[in-house]
């Protein structure tokens, strides 16, 4: 399918609205990050507007079916794809290691049921390339952490 991205601007805060309300109707796998999260972030005086136009938005057509939002700040982030979307995750999700992290990294808030899904599977490869290649990690300390993460999987 051919995607459009756009760059979140304050014009489509309600079509982003709309989305997550749309998003949780039947599903609640976003529960924790849904419209009132949204509208909540957006109007909190610690939320960085300066960087709003680092949202990243996913259309097809002008059917909005992808996001990739920061969580106040970059080092933090959400996505969602509606679904029959779940095909553009893995852009989303290197659009929000590329757009949304910090120098600690990026935690992406991901729902225990997406534990076996293509997006949780694209994180843990994300996750251990990181791991295995972040210079601050001394090998022990990256040994453990990558053993304790293949347990979860």
């Amino acid at each position: 399918m051919q995607y459009m991205f756009r760059n979140f601007n304050r014009s489509y805060f309600e079509k982003v609205h709309e989305f997550l309300i749309e998003l949780s109707m039947d599903n609640h796998t976003h529960i924790n990050w849904n419209w009132a999260r949204w509208e909540w972030m957006f109007f909190h005086p610690e939320f960085d507007k300066n960087s709003l136009d680092k949202i990243g938005l996913w259309f097809f057509h002008e059917d909005l079916v992808g996001v990739a939002i920061y969580d106040y700040y970059f080092g933090e982030a959400f996505f969602a794809t509606k679904k029959g979307f779940e095909e553009l995750e893995k852009d989303i999700l290197d659009y929000m290691v590329e757009n949304f992290s910090d120098e600690n990294g990026l935690g992406i808030a991901v729902n225990d049921s997406l534990f076996h899904t293509a997006a949780y599977g694209i994180i843990s490869q994300r996750i251990m390339c990181m791991l295995n290649r972040c210079a601050r990690f001394h090998s022990i300390v990256r040994k453990e952490l990558q053993s304790v993460f293949l347990q979860k999987l």
